[in-house]
């Protein structure tokens, strides 16, 4: 079924497979007679999955990741490597928190092996497609089926503007006073975009418009440094610029401005006592540094 999703063909899904496109359409059928809907439709642009194949994708994927992590726990296990655990996460929270629980593990662990890895906004699905084991991330209502997560701690979306923005020497900044201002803004899919859209919106007032639109914190930053526009960005991404001056911090009193940070991993494997011990040490660094 993935295999005709990802080419749109059963020809060329069947050549991927490596087997008959007789044999793969008698496959899909199969599927179809078990799950009690149809699949696919034919278009002129081939075989288009059905609202039922784009529901069911997540678990398919979810499924062929589990066999895949089998093979690789077995392999895993016969070489030694049992206790390897990848990890992935944004690039500031990432940095603050992964070295030191690190450290902390593999001196104690000395047979523990730990790969850490950087991502953008695509860390729930890394975990799903089995590039990482773990991920630290944000934890929205948007994230694919077949995640289980834990919760680690709050951050929040902060406004910011440079320290001699007009609004920087207000006492207190009300939501009329955000909606005059020129706007940096992420991307219109990300979820902090939606929950600013839906905070203008409970106080009756459209979206600003965008005059700039980026997804990267660090241009969003620079942007605003540079200029009398305002951004929103996570708290924890922009907490060394405050300190240095570079920025100024405005709170948000909404609900809606809450980030939830934390694990996320396969919810159908069974994580690794590396695994296990690197979420335990993160969780101690958050506590440590403040992060509750």
């Amino acid at each position: 079924m993935l295999a005709v999703m990802e080419t749109s063909s059963l020809n060329k899904a069947a050549e991927q497979l490596n087997i008959s496109q007789p044999a793969l359409t008698k496959k899909i059928q199969r599927m179809e007679a078990q799950l009690g809907v149809k699949l696919f439709e034919r278009d002129k642009r081939g075989m288009r999955p059905t609202s039922f194949a784009q529901g069911f994708r997540a678990y398919a994927q979810a499924a062929c990741t589990g066999y895949d992590q089998a093979l690789a726990e077995l392999h895993a296990s016969t070489n030694g490597l049992k206790n390897t655990v990848t990890i992935a996460g944004a690039p500031v929270l990432s940095s603050k928190l992964f070295p030191e629980a690190i450290v902390r593990i593999t001196r104690n662990n000395p047979d523990f092996r730990v790969k850490a890895m950087q991502r953008g906004y695509e860390l729930a699905e890394a975990v799903i497609a089995g590039e990482c084991d773990l991920a630290v991330s944000l934890l929205d209502e948007t994230r694919p089926a077949g995640l289980a997560h834990r919760y680690l701690f709050n951050d929040k979306w902060v406004v910011i503007v440079r320290p001699e923005h007009p609004l920087a020497r207000k006492p207190h900044v009300t939501t009329h006073d955000l909606h005059q201002c020129e706007w940096v803004y992420s991307n219109k899919d990300s979820f902090h975009r939606r929950q600013l859209e839906r905070y203008f919106g409970e106080a009756g007032l459209t979206m600003p418009r965008a005059h700039v639109e980026s997804h990267a914190p660090a241009i969003v930053k620079a942007v605003v440094s540079r200029s009398d526009y305002v951004g929103l960005v996570a708290r924890t991404s922009v907490e060394a610029d405050e300190k240095g001056g570079l920025l100024k911090i405005i709170e948000i009193d909404s609900p809606l401005m809450v980030r939830p940070i934390g694990f996320l991993w396969r919810e159908k494997e069974t994580l690794s006592p590396a695994a296990k011990a690197l979420m335990q040490a993160i969780a101690t660094v958050c506590r440590e540094q403040g992060y509750q």
